[in-house]
């Protein structure tokens, strides 16, 4: 079964993938200056401990095994993604090629907009690689920036 946009408000959206289950959950978001990753998904690799090496652009970072937290000079309003079992979702304000690359429109399956229809798969996140089969990167470079 193809994924389905469960419901979308302009800049985010949420959607059921029955074919790509995620075991437990991982989340990457930048708010402003905030930064955070999560993940307590099967077959991640650890987010370090303490003070691990800075990012891009970061003036300071602290993690344990399963999350890591940073601040940097903004960049975005709010970015980010996730998933957790059959769910996941994306959001991009602004717009964003690599989480939701324009308007978004959805309630209850019923999309409206990037396309009309039931049970329509949402636009194609780059930095999730979801839905899968876009030639783009792997899951794995999801926490990568």
């Amino acid at each position: 079964m193809a994924p389905c946009m469960v419901s979308a408000c302009i800049c985010c959206h949420s959607t059921c993938d029955f074919d790509d289950i995620t075991v437990c959950c991982k989340a990457a978001d930048e708010c402003l200056c905030c930064v955070e990753e999560d993940c307590c998904a099967a077959g991640e690799e650890s987010k370090g401990c303490g003070c691990p090496e800075k990012k891009d652009g970061e003036c300071c970072r602290c993690a344990c095994p399963c999350c890591a937290y940073a601040l940097r000079t903004p960049q975005v309003c709010c970015a980010g993604g996730g998933s957790c079992l059959c769910c996941w979702e994306a959001a991009s304000f602004p717009f964003s090629e690599d989480y939701v690359p324009s308007f978004v429109c959805a309630v209850y399956c019923l999309q409206c907009a990037p396309e009309f229809g039931c049970c329509k798969p949402p636009p194609y996140s780059k930095v999730l690689d979801k839905p899968k089969g876009g030639g783009s990167p792997t899951v794995a470079a999801e926490m990568e920036r």
